[in-house]
């Protein structure tokens, strides 16, 4: 026998207020990461994730590939809006190609576009875009650049509805486009071959599948959003 529902004739409502739209730059000055930001299936602690041992600074050891279902460095935060530029300084020194770390336009593990530095055993110290588009994996070539010379690298992601182009400075002063236009709505709950629910975000990580654990340090995160 099939139990028996009763619907409530009330319900009492949550009495905690619902987070409010969240834009501007986190400097990474708190001891504790802003509530705002959510990690990828596992909870933020100390041995991937630091904001004490470089003050100022957000520091992710690199872990698994962007593919893991277990251990990633990856921290993100919500889309709120149609059109918004997101951006972040990096520092980081990779020896190895299976060392990486960048800023993530993030669906899933099946879904996401990644502007990320990486090692080339040719080259030297390279940034480019590599992208998941409903689980096939693409490295795209013509957006790689070298920069050896680069100290640090301030990232950033502009997004127009459905258009995302990425670009990249030395300095933070002069930009270039790095890679064509690429098709943000791709990151929503409407596209793929399987059932999606998780929403678009926008964030930092590092990968490091060697085992070594790469140190990326992330200055700043700055998410505005823009009318054009």
């Amino acid at each position: 026998m099939s139990p028996l529902h009763f619907p409530a004739k009330e319900i009492r409502a949550d009495s905690r207020q619902l987070l409010p739209h969240k834009e501007g730059r986190d400097e990474f000055n708190s001891p504790i990461l802003d509530v705002y930001w959510s990690s990828l299936r596992v909870p933020v602690d100390e041995s991937w994730l630091s904001l004490s041992e470089r003050p100022g600074w957000l520091r992710l050891c690199g872990r698994d590939s962007l593919f893991s279902l277990f251990e990633q460095s990856l921290i993100a935060r919500r889309v709120q809006h149609f059109q918004f530029t997101a951006e972040t300084r990096l520092e980081v020194t990779p020896t190895h190609f299976t060392q990486m770390a960048g800023l993530i336009c993030y669906y899933d593990t099946r879904q996401h576009y990644y502007l990320r530095v990486t090692y080339d055993e040719k080259l030297g110290k390279v940034l480019g875009i590599v992208l998941t588009d409903d689980g096939i994996y693409d490295e795209l070539a013509d957006s790689q650049i070298v920069i050896n010379e680069w100290k640090q690298v301030f990232l950033r992601a502009a997004v127009n509805r459905e258009r995302l182009q990425f670009s990249a400075s030395p300095d933070g002063q002069t930009w270039q486009n790095i890679g064509l236009t690429l098709d943000f709505s791709k990151l929503s709950d409407d596209y793929g071959s399987t059932l999606r629910f998780t929403g678009a975000m926008i964030g930092v990580c590092a990968q490091d599948v060697g085992g070594t654990n790469v140190v990326a340090d992330f200055d700043f995160f700055d998410y505005q959003p823009t009318n054009s």
